[in-house]
């Protein structure tokens, strides 16, 4: 997704905001959660090869993301958002963290996993990227979170600053994900989306355009819908 990004560097319009093609909804029933989990697991485990249990115990409070091939009705992509109202964050088991991380109106956003074929590549297309942003900061305005942290590697974190995220300067080796070196990184809304303004090339397409790929649910569903299935 960087390399993508960085050829839209200058303003909206250096690359496609079309979502067409696409659909992005909340999962809401234990078979679409399945769906997305099996995004997860065929990305973290089949081809990163992570040693990652898919779903994990954090799942269990979080909501799960979707992106929908919109003729196929394929999932090609998956976000989590973990909710600190329900208990610990996944980064609270490798860092430190700060107070202010640890109350009830932040939340983490974790597991991104776009299938291949729907990635950024030649077309810069970040259509599956977007619109799984979009969704996501929809829901955490409609359900009262303020602070949003992302654990990243170094060489993403251009990606997070890009979406308004900043840098904290705290770093550890993210023990779930090989061990790897992760910085926190948060996105700051407890202002609302308003300081970004003038400094986000994409603030009207997160904050302020309706886009009808974006399906948000007069109620979110509750945390966890995979449990369903499982129980």
């Amino acid at each position: 997704m960087d390399a993508a990004m960085q050829t839209g560097r200058d303003r909206q319009g250096a690359f496609s905001l079309d979502l067409s093609g696409y659909r992005f909804s909340v999962c809401a029933t234990a078979a679409e959660a399945q769906r997305a989990l099996a995004i997860r697991r065929q990305v973290y485990v089949g081809e990163k090869g992570y040693d990652v249990d898919v779903p994990d115990s954090y799942d269990e409070r979080s909501w799960l993301l979707m992106a929908e091939d919109a003729k196929t009705g394929e999932a090609v992509g998956t976000l989590r958002i973990t909710c600190g109202k329900a208990g610990s964050i996944e980064m609270g088991s490798c860092f430190q963290l700060p107070a202010r991380l640890c109350e009830p109106d932040v939340a983490e956003l974790s597991r991104l996993a776009i299938l291949p074929a729907h990635r950024a590549g030649k077309t810069h297309s970040l259509a599956v990227s977007l619109g799984l942003f979009k969704l996501m900061v929809q829901v955490i305005l409609r359900e009262g979170i303020r602070l949003l942290a992302v654990c990243s590697k170094a060489e993403r974190i251009w990606s997070y600053t890009w979406l308004q995220f900043r840098p904290t300067g705290v770093s550890a080796p993210y023990t779930v994900l090989d061990g790897a070196m992760h910085e926190i990184l948060l996105l700051d809304l407890r202002h609302g989306p308003e300081p970004y303004q003038d400094t986000f090339d994409l603030y009207d397409f997160f904050f302020c355009q309706t886009t009808p790929e974006i399906m948000i649910p007069d109620r979110v569903p509750p945390l966890g819908v995979h449990r369903e299935s499982i129980a």
